[in-house]
């Protein structure tokens, strides 16, 4: 009987520890769930950033697409953000993805009011803080930024992007119409200096 008793109290001794442990764990989990939550606020904060700023892009980009009336420079825009060339076959393939913040911001120095209109500055203003149409070099050193800060690790075909910075200068008259045709090749030159080699 005394045998039974004692078997009886250790177990009652048992089962208290066993709540103890339990309400440990029961401790422990509340603090992990607190910390994913934490950090599941802190994921849908940066998603609902994102959305939003990608929102503003494609707004910009929509108003880009009626303001531009260039042929030449829409071709170029879609084959060097659209698609990718394989080096091995030299065949064009279509991309899953594009860069829109590298393909909108192209022309944000030239729309500021738009882009401001669009609460876009907190994304670009630091890239290119001129309230002033860029000229040749603010421009290269504001794609300088721009590559720094967004570049996504997909290269862009290097032809054609020189191209493309070549009919944007072009476009928006940042130099004469005549010097740039007299000086294209001496203008892409340079912007091929500035871009890759410094």
């Amino acid at each position: 009987m005394v045998d039974t008793m004692w078997i009886g109290l250790d177990n009652w001794l048992d089962a208290g520890q066993a709540r103890e442990d339990q309400n440990k764990v029961t401790e422990d989990a509340v603090k992990r769930v607190q910390e994913q939550a934490k950090q599941a606020k802190q994921v849908r904060d940066q998603w609902k950033k994102e959305q939003k700023q990608n929102t503003k892009i494609a707004q910009f980009l929509t108003f880009l697409l009626r303001e531009v009336k260039n042929e030449k420079l829409i071709k170029v825009l879609h084959t060097l953000f659209f698609k990718i060339r394989n080096p091995k076959d030299n065949v064009f393939y279509v991309r899953k993805n594009i860069n829109a913040t590298v393909l909108a911001w192209f022309f944000v120095p030239f729309y500021s009011n738009k882009a401001h209109e669009l609460g876009l500055e907190e994304f670009f203003g630091k890239l290119y803080p001129h309230k002033t149409k860029p000229n040749i070099a603010t421009y290269i050193q504001y794609l300088k930024n721009l590559s720094a800060q967004y570049h996504d690790n997909i290269p862009l075909d290097k032809k054609l992007l020189l191209e493309l910075v070549f009919l944007i200068i072009w476009e928006y008259q940042l130099n004469t119409r005549d010097q740039l045709t007299n000086e294209k090749n001496k203008i892409i030159q340079k912007i091929e200096k500035e871009l890759y080699y410094s």
